[in-house]
């Protein structure tokens, strides 16, 4: 009997110091709603890389510049059907996207600041930013 009144008082203690925990945490309603929008928020900017390294995987699909599946991964074949496009279209041939061969395959600005921010152009490298399970064929390595 004793062992259980203890028992009963630690778990008592335990629950009355959650709260203060949270609180110095930062973990106030404020801060919730913070922490929860910034998350959205990632995901948002995360889905729109997607979509814009999609839009340019299907301008390149549609144009006969193979890159695979349009799955939303930047890799070595969505790389080289770009290079082979700009060659083609008498642009600098660098396997990046840059403003004129966005412009020539009819990408929108939103789409191209997106393209960039996913890919890492400013960076100036090709950078493999999403993963899809069990490797791509557009963004196979």
């Amino acid at each position: 009997m004793k062992f259980r009144h203890i028992a009963i008082g630690w778990m008592l203690a335990a629950l009355m110091a959650v709260p203060a925990i949270a609180s110095a945490a930062g973990g106030s309603q404020m801060g919730n709603q913070s922490m929860k929008s910034s998350g959205t928020q990632s995901m948002s900017q995360q889905t729109q890389s997607v979509s814009a390294i999609r839009t340019v995987q299907n301008k390149l699909n549609a144009k006969g510049y193979n890159v695979g599946k349009a799955d939303g991964v930047w890799g070595k074949r969505s790389s080289r059907a770009l290079k082979k496009y700009q060659q083609a279209n008498g642009l600098q041939a660098t396997g990046r996207l840059d403003q004129q061969t966005a412009d020539a395959l009819g990408i929108q600005s939103g789409e191209f600041a997106a393209f960039e921010e996913a890919v890492g152009n400013s960076s100036g490298g090709m950078q493999k930013q999403h993963q899809s399970p069990g490797g791509s064929s557009s963004g196979g390595m």
